[in-house]
């Protein structure tokens, strides 16, 4: 951070950074309330797609005390932790296959573990506590791209002792690598998008070591977002401006397949599901060689159901700023834009104003953000401000073409001649795009 005037922040030594102030930037209001939102799964009804709603944020954030000094065109990164439900789980787990391993070795006084216990971190090469772990250096939401990934899970849970007949054939199956592994790989983890905490939530006699589940996690990189502010305005307030992200996965949910029921499901199966041969095992010792004969039987999914995600950091975000956010309405505007001029004289209106709701006025902390300064060399605003201005961002975001309209708004003040400025953006909605 040569460029930020400031400490030398970076992931491992983030800025606590004071959330002030967060609105909609579009409406209609949504179906359900953001705070304490911040779960990665979303509960609504699983036969139909979350609805298409653009819902997009600003929010500021304080820099004061922090010795940073951006510029319209750099960009913050945002360390966000793993919803704190995932976290309880997956502690609950590697405390329970610590104290296995303590009695198989048939130790009586041991240390036990916490939360606040400290383990030897990778990225740091220093020590750390669980917590710091499991709730910002890994990824407990993302999905599993990898199948080595899950074998390598598997089989260390498969060498435990204590395992439930279900859970052991289930594993075993998805383990195979023949055909009908692969095909549970397609349709169990990747069609619904499985993570390592789902899978062990669904195999709860599967207790992997810390170092195992360690090796299965993807690390939590932080979120960068343009900064959509000059430091013209205030320099002790930064902006920045996201989309909350949520999506469906669609399924094709396959029902147990019989000789008898197959003519039956050949004739209601949806068009986008896709048939296919699958050899069902009558007994578990056909996944070893020299085992019974498989019989094919055809099988035609004919459910549709979808699974519901949410980004890990958004849905935070969304979660934290529900004081400000809840009281606003949200959703997709059909109005007109407003001119770069009247947006940017309303918006430092509201800066560093606490949340206005009944709840919030008698009792409110401002929620702190773990952040750091990407600074940038080439995206920056030419040296003259007469050079007129075309900025493009063909659904790459404009949260930066804010920023830059802010730093000349504020430069036409001091009464100088500036360029002309054009924006151009494309307009994502629905099956339309506008640009």
């Amino acid at each position: 951070n040569g460029e930020s005037g400031g400490a030398e922040y970076d992931i491992t030594n983030p800025f606590m950074a004071k959330v002030l102030h967060a609105k909609w930037l579009t409406t209609p209001p949504p179906t359900t309330t953001t705070t304490g939102s911040s779960s990665n799964n979303t509960i609504t009804d699983s036969s139909k797609p979350l609805p298409d709603i653009k819902k997009v944020v600003s929010m500021d954030v304080s820099m004061s005390g922090s010795g940073i000094n951006y510029q319209p065109g750099d960009a913050i990164s945002i360390c966000c932790p793993n919803p704190p439900n995932l976290v309880a789980f997956v502690f609950d787990i590697i405390s329970r296959r610590y104290h296995y391993d303590m009695q198989l070795k048939d130790v009586d006084d041991y240390e036990h573990i916490t939360m606040d216990s400290l383990v030897f971190c990778v990225d740091t090469k220093e020590k750390c506590t669980i917590r710091e772990l499991l709730t910002y250096r890994y990824d407990l939401t993302s999905a599993i791209l990898k199948k080595n990934i899950l074998i390598s899970l598997l089989t260390e849970c498969l060498s435990l002792p204590d395992k439930t007949p279900t859970d052991k054939h289930a594993m075993q199956w998805l383990v195979t690598k023949g055909a009908e592994g692969k095909l549970l790989w397609e349709h169990f983890v990747m069609q619904q998008g499985l993570n390592v905490t789902e899978l062990l939530a669904l195999f709860p006699t599967c207790l992997p070591s810390l170092p195992s589940l360690l090796c299965s996690l993807a690390p939590n990189p932080p979120r960068s977002y343009s900064v959509a502010s000059s430091p013209l305005a205030s320099p002790m307030i930064l902006s920045v401006a996201f989309s909350i992200v949520q999506y469906s996965l669609r399924l094709c949910v396959t029902p147990p397949a019989t000789t008898s029921n197959t003519s039956n499901t050949n004739s209601n199966s949806n068009s986008n599901c896709a048939s296919s041969n699958i050899s069902i095992a009558k007994d578990e010792s056909q996944l070893s060689e020299g085992g019974k004969e498989k019989e094919e039987v055809p099988v035609t999914p004919t459910i549709n159901s979808y699974i519901h995600r949410k980004g890990l950091c958004t849905s935070y975000l969304e979660s934290i700023l529900g004081p400000w956010l809840d009281s606003a309405t949200p959703g997709i505007s059909t109005k007109p834009v407003t001119t770069g001029r009247s947006f940017l004289s309303n918006r430092g209106s509201n800066r560093g104003k606490p949340p206005t709701t009944q709840q919030s006025k008698n009792k409110f902390n401002m929620p702190l953000l773990r952040i750091f300064h990407k600074p940038t060399i080439s995206f920056r605003l030419p040296s003259s401000v007469s050079t007129p201005l075309i900025l493009i961002g063909p659904g790459t975001g404009i949260s930066p073409f804010i920023g830059f309209l802010e730093q000349r708004a504020y430069l036409e003040r001091d009464r100088l001649a500036l360029g002309r400025s054009m924006s151009i953006y494309e307009y994502i909605y629905s099956m339309y795009e506008y640009v």
